[in-house]
């Protein structure tokens, strides 16, 4: 019986040391939800970004705003690795001007909104806080994002939209919600093999159907480029 209580009694500790000795990287404590680590002083890539006439027809293609000169260009594919998408129809379907929806305001907030993607600051500084990630932009006044995926109220000269941020995997998705434009959404990552801060800029005018076009921002950690 004694020995019954000692075997009954080793048992959880012989798991936990068995849990312990094979248990996978990811759950070891300290990396289950850090999150990249975004912080320094960065300069803009302009020979990796997209350049702001590619921008333009991307935004234009994603919120379905695009014109006729817009629809014969054709501009970088979302899936592609660099090379370019036809514009134009191929399946031979004749060409029709897209549907009015936005409304001047909607125009207003969203031109406002892309101006900074399209034509990007040249450096961002960023800084990470218990539950923030504090962003500037170029000279701009220093902008602090909650990232527990709570809804805040974002001010332009425009108007106003919704922003919410919050650490998805190992990225920091921060996502604008422009009315009947769609929501507009940025993800910031560590390229892992360069060490570069890589942030897509896409357009999704229906939840979870992002657009056909995806925006590339790049940006080189100054002063230590090995952290």
């Amino acid at each position: 019986m004694l020995t019954t209580r000692r075997t009954c009694r080793a048992r959880p500790v012989l798991a936990l040391l068995l849990s312990l000795m094979f248990a996978p990287d990811a759950l070891v404590i300290g990396q289950v939800s850090a999150p990249i680590d975004l912080t320094g002083t960065w300069s803009l890539d302009v020979h990796l970004s997209d350049h702001p006439e590619q921008i333009a027809r991307a935004i234009e293609f994603d919120t379905g705003e695009f014109t006729r000169d817009t629809f014969g260009r054709g501009v970088e594919s979302r899936g592609g690795t660099g090379g370019r998408a036809g514009g134009a129809d191929r399946s031979g379907r004749e060409w029709r001007p897209p549907t009015d929806r936005m409304s001047p305001e909607d125009r207003k907030l969203l031109a406002e909104i892309t101006r900074p993607v399209q034509f990007p600051p040249p450096t961002l500084a960023i800084a990470h806080g218990e539950r923030t990630v504090t962003i500037t932009a170029g000279q701009a006044a220093p902008e602090a994002l909650r990232t527990d995926g709570k809804a805040e109220k974002y001010a332009l000269e425009t108007g106003t939209v919704n922003r919410t941020a919050a650490w998805e995997g190992p990225q920091l998705r921060v996502a604008y919600d422009i009315g009947r434009v769609g929501t507009l959404t940025c993800t910031y990552t560590i390229v892992p093999t360069t060490r570069q801060l890589l942030i897509r800029v896409n357009i999704e005018r229906l939840p979870g159907e992002p657009g056909p076009f995806e925006i590339k921002l790049v940006y080189n950690r100054t002063g230590n480029p090995a952290a």
